[in-house]
């Protein structure tokens, strides 16, 4: 089992705290007062769109498809590459759903891209 190493830094501008967490892969910014968001990453493999909150992505393996209208965060694609995941105004766990969608989105994407097979042994004595 792999733990990742987090690390909380937090500082000081005007009125504003910004809380800034260092993980392993990435770092996501919050502040305390008005949003945390994430950006993801898009292989250049894969085709990703985004309209409403219903993610497609389609690669050289199919096509999956998911919908994150239960969570109350804003999916904008910034560019071909990169994807926006928000989440304004929100308590600790609220904002835990930023990096959450964000993990869907990467392991949709290695979906259908990586090829990933299962053996069944049966053995009889």
């Amino acid at each position: 089992m792999l733990f990742q190493f987090t690390r909380h830094i937090h500082r000081q501008s005007g009125n504003n705290t910004v809380c800034i967490v260092w993980t392993a892969e990435q770092s996501v910014t919050v502040n305390n007062d008005q949003n945390c968001n994430d950006v993801c990453d898009v292989c250049t493999v894969v085709e990703v769109t985004v309209k409403s909150r219903k993610v497609i992505v389609r690669g050289p393996r199919g096509t999956l498809r998911r919908d994150f209208r239960h969570m109350s965060v804003d999916i904008k694609k910034i560019s071909k590459k990169q994807l926006l995941v928000e989440k304004w105004f929100g308590i600790r766990k609220e904002l835990a759903a930023v990096k959450t969608v964000c993990s869907h989105i990467e392991n949709m994407m290695k979906g259908v891209t990586k090829v990933r097979e299962c053996r069944l042994f049966i053995s009889v004595s």
